[in-house]
Parts: C-alpha cells; structure tokens; sequence
C-alpha cells in the first residue's frame, strides 16, 4: 500500500525504514529462483498520482532488493488503488463469492487517542501540515461527544469481497 508523496503527482514506497518489505522482495526472488511467476504489484492509495518510485532516501536497503527483484525477474508495477465500484463494474454478480461491509466503532475520552491508528499506519504522509497545537484542540472540541457514555467515536467501514477469476 502506498501512502507517501512529497512531489507532486510522484507516489513513493516506502514511507518509513520497511524490514518486513525487504523480507517480502527477498522471498519473491526465492520464489523465481524455484520456478515460479512472482508480482509485485504497489497499490497507491492517494487519488491523481502520475508517477511511482521507491524512496531509497527513506530505504536504501529495500531500494536494493527492489532492484534485485527486478534483476531476478520479477514483474513489478504500481497501480491506483480501485474503488469498489469500479471493481464492482468490472466482476460480474456469479464470480462474487462473498460480500460484507464491517463497521466497528472505537470509543475514548480523547480526540487524540482515536487519531493515533492514522500516524502509526502511514496517514502521516499527507502533503498538509501537521496540526498546531489550536487545531488539535479545536478538533477535539468540535468532535462530537456522546451525551451518555462521555466519549468520542471514531466509525470504521472495511468492504470485504471475495471474486472467483
């Protein structure tokens, strides 16, 4: 999944030092040295991007394992992050094997607290600038609190599809 971008329409991977991606490459090479296909496809999940490329000022090691990947054979491509309903226009109603939207709420006193989920997972890498101290407090001011349980509410939606080629 691909989070960052510092230059206009140029997404990059990875947004932080990735020891499990290194390990990934590592195995995809694995696998062509036994024989089989490997891809590495990148999922840029930010809209009107033009350009991928890996940031090796981020990770010079992944960097390196990306080029022995691609040495090695392995077909590597970036591609835009799609929407359910253009998945949806695209699979027909027969190959949809399983369908289900999940919702889970998570609750806590503070604003704060439910935002943390965003910079541990990589929504650090918006072009916007950080929130000031003001902003932080605004937020959490103007987020809505429930009159009964005094906490703030965080609501998730995760469509979950499983399609038979």
């Amino acid at each position: 999944n691909v989070t960052l971008y510092r230059k206009k329409k140029t997404a990059e991977f990875p947004d932080a030092i990735t020891i499990r991606g290194s390990k990934h490459l590592l195995t995809l090479i694995d696998a062509i040295k036994k024989g089989y296909k490997s891809y590495l496809i990148f999922l840029v999940q930010i809209q009107n991007m033009e350009n991928f490329k890996i940031a090796r000022d981020i990770d010079n090691e992944y960097y390196e394992n990306y080029l022995a990947a691609k040495k090695a054979g392995i077909a590597c491509t970036a591609m835009p992050f799609p929407s359910k309903d253009s998945i949806l226009k695209v699979i027909k109603n027969e190959q949809i094997k399983f369908q289900r939207l999940e919702r889970f709420t998570q609750e806590s006193p503070r604003v704060t607290s439910l935002l943390k989920t965003f910079v541990q997972i990589g929504g650090q890498s918006s072009p916007q600038q950080s929130l000031s101290i003001t902003q932080w407090r605004k937020l959490e001011n103007e987020w809505e609190l429930c009159q009964k349980t005094h906490v703030h509410k965080l609501t998730w939606f995760i469509q979950l599809l499983i399609a038979q080629k």
